[in-house]
């Protein structure tokens, strides 16, 4: 809501699908309050995401235990020759190690003493935020949540006049979960997210009615009833999980199959039957062979040849016609020719 200005009960339902937010929303990260260590969602990781880094981390262990064994054996070794010298030689360097450390120390210590004033400062900044987030999850205050909603309590009314302050409202704030991204959740990458999404709900009273703690002496004759309006916050868990199911792949490579064999058969009709250039495409697209009841069989190979061809032109399967011999046998004689040469 970006301006202040009063509406009435008619307006507030007329404005009430524009408060919704459309399209692609612009996440804003909450702030965290000083001192405490939000998790931030990781970044999409090809190795990790993949598995791929599963063999590296084996071998990374490996290679931990190799180094392991060796440093255990050269301790050893070096115990070894510390006993042959009696304890004698000492390295120069230890008691300098122990003085760095000591001096480490105390540097640290001076500098948290010297940063407190500001963490005092830091942490009086934080609780002037309206939204954050700490150990015990996110802090929302009220005004922050009748903002998101674009909700006002002195500038809205109800239908008989009442403010939002004095009538009371919804609001529905619900946090919604999400693991799937585009194309990287291909690849495996399905770190859980969730945001926020406050709207109110058009109600025109919003009160509980209970009985007074002090109730005149005619009681339970004559009660006395407290009637409290204020704002009902809803919460609403909602969002969808994605995870792989071997079922739902074989349902969609079965769709993507047989949309793919639709399309396939609906280009052949379209220019087999519609296109003016059919005759052209079916010729491309089919070979017609001659009846088999007018040509004649080679004795030799049994391939069948067209009735002009006076030589066998049979080829043997998976072999390419145009660099393999044909058959070459002669046709045979005709049932009459054969009769006539035998007269």
């Amino acid at each position: 809501r970006v301006d202040h200005r009063n509406r009435t009960w008619s307006e507030r339902k007329n404005v009430l699908e524009s408060n919704h937010c459309e399209g692609k929303l612009d996440l804003v990260k909450l702030p965290c309050e000083f001192g405490v260590d939000c998790a931030d969602m990781r970044k999409f990781d090809i190795l990790e995401d993949t598995g791929v880094n599963v063999v590296s981390k084996n071998i990374q262990n490996s290679m931990k235990e190799i180094k392991n064994k060796s440093e255990s054996l050269r301790h050893k070794v070096l115990d070894a020759a510390t006993f042959f010298t009696g304890g004698r030689k000492r390295h120069p360097e230890h008691s300098l190690l122990h003085t760095d450390k000591a001096q480490s120390t105390i540097g640290s210590v001076a500098e948290v003493e010297a940063a407190s004033p500001i963490t005092m400062e830091a942490n009086a900044k934080s609780t002037m935020h309206t939204e954050y987030s700490d150990n015990w999850g996110d802090v929302f205050s009220v005004a922050r949540l009748l903002q998101l909603a674009g909700a006002d309590l002195d500038a809205d009314f109800n239908m008989d006049g009442w403010t939002t302050r004095q009538a009371g409202t919804v609001l529905e704030v619900r946090a919604v979960y999400n693991n799937l991204y585009p194309i990287l959740s291909t690849f495996g990458y399905k770190p859980v997210q969730y945001h926020y999404e406050v709207s109110e709900l058009m109600l025109p009273y919003v009160s509980r009615m209970q009985l007074a703690a002090v109730q005149p002496p005619e009681y339970p004759e004559k009660r006395v009833y407290e009637v409290r309006y204020g704002i009902l916050i809803h919460f609403k868990v909602a969002g969808t999980f994605g995870f792989f199911n071997f079922v739902y792949l074989l349902l969609m490579l079965t769709a993507a199959f047989a949309l793919t064999a639709t399309a396939t058969t609906l280009t052949d009709l379209f220019f087999l039957y519609l296109s003016d250039h059919s005759d052209n495409f079916f010729h491309l697209k089919y070979e017609v062979t001659p009846d088999f009841s007018d040509m004649w069989r080679c004795d030799t190979c049994g391939f069948y040849n067209q009735d002009d061809q006076h030589t066998c032109r049979g080829v043997p399967k998976f072999m390419c016609p145009n660099t393999t011999p044909p058959c070459g046998a002669a046709r045979p004689p005709l049932s009459g020719e054969a009769s006539a040469k035998s007269e």
